[in-house]
């Protein structure tokens, strides 16, 4: 799996002066495992030869999408790297890739990127949208670091609890738990209400004891109690 940066902030209580930066380090999708069909009786030859032929074109439109999204993240603009396209068109060029291939898994990817590229542009309501169109209808790790991306952007937008309800769409059984938990409980600082806050990072500490957040998570209780 691919690594990602922590949102840790040790300084007082603000809005993320950026969400995950793993997009200029980080090319993965999920690959989950292929459908296997059970072959039944020959009586149902045809129809097998039907289904074998849609994942056949499903596979190869994926491998399309791979290859093409990962011509297209080449030209991203990076700190010191080659030439690269202007952010604008990397954007333009991510949401016509997403118009394509949005049913696939690269497709969601490509669309995560361009969300990604638009909150670092500080078009935080731009971005929202975008993270909310990859969660739409999904529930894989995909969906899970748009629905942190989105919290991000509410955050930033001074819109506290929806970035809370955002969070409460995976965060009980996600892989970014712990990430999740933390980010909703900052939030919740963020907004003020230092009461839900605490009883937050008291519930993050009985969840995830052994967190390599743990002390700053220790540190901000400690200040509200």
């Amino acid at each position: 799996m691919a690594h990602y940066k922590r949102i840790i902030k040790k300084e007082d209580v603000k809005g993320p002066d950026e969400f995950l930066s793993f997009w200029e380090h980080a090319y993965f999708w999920v690959v989950e495992k292929k459908e296997k069909l059970i072959l039944p009786v020959i009586g149902f030859g045809v129809a097998v030869a039907l289904v074998a032929g849609f994942f056949y074109y499903r596979q190869q439109k994926e491998v399309a999408a791979n290859r093409e999204l990962f011509n297209i993240l080449k030209e991203l603009p990076r700190q010191g790297g080659a030439k690269a396209v202007s952010t604008d068109q990397a954007v333009d060029n991510l949401k016509a890739f997403g118009e394509k291939f949005g049913a696939t898994r690269s497709g969601k990817m490509g669309q995560l990127y361009r969300a990604n590229i638009l909150y670092q542009k500080k078009n935080f309501d731009d971005a929202a949208k975008a993270y909310r169109e990859v969660m739409d209808g999904g529930s894989d790790l995909t969906a899970h670091l748009a629905c942190m991306g989105l919290a991000a952007s509410l955050q930033e937008q001074g819109k506290y609890a929806d970035a809370v309800a955002a969070l409460d769409k995976f965060r009980a059984d996600s892989v970014f738990a712990e990430d999740m938990d933390y980010m909703a409980a900052r939030t919740l600082e963020m907004a003020g209400n230092m009461e839900a806050a605490a009883k937050e990072y008291t519930k993050f500490m009985e969840k995830h004891s052994a967190s390599r957040l743990s002390d700053d998570v220790r540190e901000r209780s400690s200040r509200l109690l």
